[in-house]
């Protein structure tokens, strides 16, 4: 069974994140409630799902000229051209993950490939 969830989140981003610093979001998903926890306990719980990814990433905006959808006149193309050598906080605007949610008897050895990169 598939079931899309979809949530909209507005971030304020700290000045220290917008000033060359970075921002990761460390999600947990777990079948049952802990009463207290920790994050090296919850991280080897064994009924507990954990991603780590980056959402902020630092980087001198892309050249106009692989832009290549954008719908900005030459014009003002060419007066933002002068401020594109510095550098700029670039926000993940989607963030997806899956869950599953049935139990699944995987061999110990002889994983597919495909599956091997999901699970390590």
């Amino acid at each position: 069974m598939f079931v899309f969830v979809s949530r909209n989140l507005d971030l304020a981003l700290p000045v220290q994140t917008r000033q060359n610093g970075s921002l990761y979001l460390h999600l947990f998903l777990q079948s049952r409630r802990l009463p207290r926890w920790k994050f090296w306990e919850l991280l080897h719980e064994p009924t507990t799902s954990y991603l780590r990814t980056r959402l902020t990433q630092f980087q001198v905006p892309l050249e106009p000229t692989f832009q290549l959808l954008g719908k900005e006149t030459d014009d003002k193309v060419k007066s933002k051209g002068r401020h594109l050598t510095l550098p700029v906080t670039h926000i993940k605007s989607r963030l997806t993950f899956n869950v599953m949610t049935e139990d699944v008897e995987l061999p110990q050895y002889h994983l597919p490939p495909e599956l091997v990169r999901l699970i390590t």
